[in-house]
């Protein structure tokens, strides 16, 4: 006689339920696993990286603060374009991101599980390979570094980046100021290896916006306190205080010269003029400094005529101004910062402001 049909159902319910069962526990750790790596701690990527975009050799700095938050900043070593600010920077995993607003760039990459490659696509209107390998970085207190610091001023937070090399005494000062859409650090950084080697020290502020520097936010006051936060931690030579600006930071570096003649003992800049409606101001100067121009012959910015104009009407005004055309040039300052920095600075050194008289007692 033939089994009973139900012993077959049962039979294959059985199998049927177990084969459901090793399949629903395979399927749950696979999501276990999924939802572990999802979850792992994200590598510290802190430091300093460095890669190569087409020909071009790029190095990204990175921070992280005690709650975690990224930043960073992009340095272009061969277009000496340093310190450009990062945006967004994200890190989910080992996925990191992040922009680079004043180029309209972006980059999109997977950290090394040991953090010390990063491999991803940098995006600049057409993507490109870039890969970033972590530097092995050493710290020497020889080697002074540029510092950001901050400050209450007037009732905002204002930043400035300083650098201050390793020599005693009273030093000369080189206040920097940048152009539109850039900061201080870049600034310092272009100028950090000469001023270590020609024993001077370096304040840069940010401007109150980035765009350009305003006479009623970043103002007198705003400036000297910059050299007073600096002094306060290191003798500053106040009769060499010397006043430096590109594009922007260059037209109020010649406002300056006017307005707060008795500060400064020199100013130099690079690409820079005045408006024509600006020479009015010239009545409010009370001391005539000496004054440096370096301009290229193909700024589209500041075209030679207008640069000559304001040449023309500060020797007029009893200044004297020294002009320097480069050839072949045009407003990129950083990548000619290093000729530009030296030539500004052998201008410079130069001046000092006189000494007062001294009256004996008798």
């Amino acid at each position: 006689m033939p089994a009973p049909i139900r012993v077959d159902i049962l039979d294959f319910a059985m199998r049927n339920f177990c084969q459901r069962r090793v399949l629903f526990g395979f399927l749950l750790c696979v999501l276990l696993a999924a939802s572990m790596d999802a979850q792992q701690a994200s590598p510290s990527i802190a430091g300093d990286y460095a890669g190569v975009l087409g020909n071009l050799h790029v190095v990204l700095h990175l921070q992280q603060d005690a709650a975690g938050t990224l930043t960073g900043t992009l340095d272009s070593v061969d277009q000496k374009a340093y310190g450009l600010t990062c945006g967004h920077v994200t890190l989910s995993g080992r996925q990191f991101s992040f922009e680079v607003p004043v180029v309209h760039g972006s980059y999109k990459g997977q950290v090394s599980a040991d953090a010390k490659t990063i491999t991803g696509t940098w995006n600049q209107g057409s993507p490109q390979p870039l890969k970033f390998k972590r530097h092995a970085t050493t710290s020497s207190s020889s080697h002074p570094k540029a510092t950001r610091n901050t400050f209450e001023f007037a009732g905002h937070t204002r930043t400035f980046y300083a650098f201050v090399p390793n020599d005693e005494g009273p030093l000369p000062l080189m206040l920097l100021l940048h152009g539109s859409g850039r900061n201080g650090q870049i600034m310092v950084d272009a100028w950090k290896d000469l001023a270590a080697r020609e024993h001077f020290i370096l304040a840069a502020p940010d401007a109150y916006d980035p765009a350009f520097w305003q006479p009623n936010m970043d103002t007198l006051e705003f400036l000297h306190a910059v050299v007073d936060q600096v002094e306060a931690k290191h003798a500053v030579d106040r009769n060499r205080i010397y006043l430096f600006g590109h594009s922007a930071g260059a037209v109020y570096s010649l406002l300056l010269a006017i307005f707060d003649s008795h500060y400064f003992a020199a100013i130099a800049l690079h690409a820079g003029a005045l408006q024509p409606d600006q020479f009015k101001f010239f009545a409010n100067a009370d001391r005539r400094m000496p004054i440096a121009i370096l301009v290229g012959d193909r700024d589209p910015f500041f075209p030679l005529d207008r640069v000559n104009a304001s040449v023309k009407e500060f020797k007029e005004n009893g200044f004297s101004v020294e002009l320097t055309i480069i050839p072949h040039h045009d407003h990129n300052y950083y990548v000619i910062s290093d000729e530009v920095n030296g030539k500004a600075w052998e201008f410079l050194k130069k001046a000092r402001l006189r000494q007062p008289e001294v009256v004996e007692q008798h």
